[in-house]
């Protein structure tokens, strides 16, 4: 348990304000419950967090509405929140940091936010001051143009200063990397779960003891943080009700304006007929003239064509060459690339795996990897190599400027054997004579 230690004098200090900060979080929570209220956020999807059969929570996301849509969830203008209802029997400060920080690393870009950001999402994952229990609970809500807070058992831990803070989070679940792909789909409402229902009930009748709600009070409360958070959260009613009277005369001006446009608007429409009409008549005198001419263009133009449809269709067989051979070039350097990056795991060759593994892989026009498939009868580790070689060229080999299209689908080949490095010869293309470059 977190205790305040830092001098006998801290202490008594301590003691004296104690009694005031539990009056003033016990308003501050009810006011968060009454604006949660107003909100009236639904549950979206549940689930449980499992690793290796290991059950770690029951997760919940809430929304304004329901959405099976990842990327509405990533709007910046929605109010939502994650909700996590701890279900092992013990989680270590240590056991929790290492899980947050390397499920933020694989989902997030870290090194593009911010300082801020990123100095929130390392308090996130320092969150616990001492093992967390079954019956805990962890909610993390935002709300648009206000901020995000992190709650723990109804107490306020912390609130992030950015968005993007609250999002890095959320694709922890809705990321490239999820928990499991089954997990993803129920968090967003896309696959069946006939154990919704029971585990929806769960979470809504869990709850954490007095005892467990004073010691995240203990870890969290300060008589100054509440004191900011009290203004904060008047500050925020204030602008709720600003933006209330902002949205309502935004909306009646929009009504008037709409009167007005639909005013301009019959009346260019009306314009436009009487145009369109004068058009017609006009066409109609010219009408003769152009069918004479036409005649004698039509057997110009057939001529012209013949030839230029000869013209490029010699023009679209060498394209077609030069797209082949381009593509050819590029999954040769790419292939080449790979075979330098690959190495006989040690583990595999302790393990006696060997054979010859075909993987596919898709490549962008930025020289991004964007999947990487390798057969499941494949031994594990070797596998794994594969793919770490595969991904090791993710932004370093561009494909050649003249290469046309978004993405490309490449094979590569290689044989793990004991004893034996050889592999089968790389082929450079040959490049035909009318390609420059």
């Amino acid at each position: 348990m977190y205790t305040h230690r830092k001098s006998r004098r801290g202490w008594r200090f301590f003691m004296e304000a104690k009694s005031q900060v539990l009056a003033r979080a016990a308003m501050l929570f009810s006011a968060w419950l009454s604006s949660a209220g107003v909100c009236a956020l639904t549950v979206n999807g549940v689930s449980t967090y499992q690793e290796l059969n290991h059950e770690y929570y029951l997760a919940a996301l809430y929304g304004s509405e329901n959405q099976s849509d990842a990327t509405w969830w990533l709007n910046p203008n929605h109010e939502k929140k994650m909700v996590m209802s701890i279900r092992v029997d013990r989680w270590t400060p240590r056991a929790w940091f290492k899980k947050w920080q390397n499920n933020l690393a694989i989902n997030n870009p870290i090194e593009t936010y911010s300082k801020a950001v990123q100095t929130d999402l390392i308090r996130f994952s320092e969150l616990p001051k001492d093992d967390l229990i079954q019956g805990d609970q962890i909610v993390v809500h935002y709300r648009p143009n206000v901020n995000t807070s992190v709650y723990m058992n109804d107490q306020l831990a912390m609130a992030f200063s950015e968005p993007t803070a609250f999002h890095a989070l959320l694709n922890t679940w809705l990321g490239q990397l999820p928990p499991s792909r089954l997990f993803k789909r129920q968090i967003l409402g896309l696959s069946e779960n006939p154990s919704a229902t029971e585990l929806t009930k769960m979470l809504q009748t869990a709850s954490f003891t007095p005892e467990r709600k004073q010691i995240a009070f203990e870890w969290f409360a300060d008589p100054e943080v509440l004191a900011r958070q009290a203004e904060q959260e008047e500050q925020r009613k204030l602008a709720e009700k600003q933006a209330l009277r902002q949205r309502l005369a935004r909306e009646a001006a929009e009504r008037s304006l709409a009167k007005k446009l639909q005013a301009i608007q019959e009346k260019r429409e009306a314009e436009i007929q009487r145009r369109a009409e004068q058009e017609k008549r006009k066409q109609a005198e010219q009408q003769q003239q152009r069918l004479l001419a036409e005649k004698q263009r039509e057997r110009e133009s057939k001529r012209k064509q013949q030839a230029l449809l000869a013209e490029q269709k010699r023009k679209a067989e060498q394209r077609a060459v030069s797209q082949k051979y381009f593509q050819r070039y590029y999954e040769w350097q790419l292939q080449t690339a790979i075979r330098n990056e690959i190495t006989y795991p040690e583990w595999a060759r302790k393990f006696k795996e060997e054979g010859l593994i075909e993987a596919r892989f898709k490549i962008n026009a930025k020289g991004l990897i964007e999947s990487v498939w390798v057969p499941d009868t494949a031994p594990s580790m070797l596998a794994a190599e594969m793919r770490r070689a595969i991904n090791s060229l993710d932004g370093k080999q561009l494909p050649p400027k003249e290469l046309k299209g978004q993405s490309w689908q490449f094979s590569f080949v290689h044989h793990f054997k004991f004893g034996s490095n050889r592999q089968a010869k790389l082929v450079k293309p040959e490049k035909p004579n009318w390609v420059e470059g």
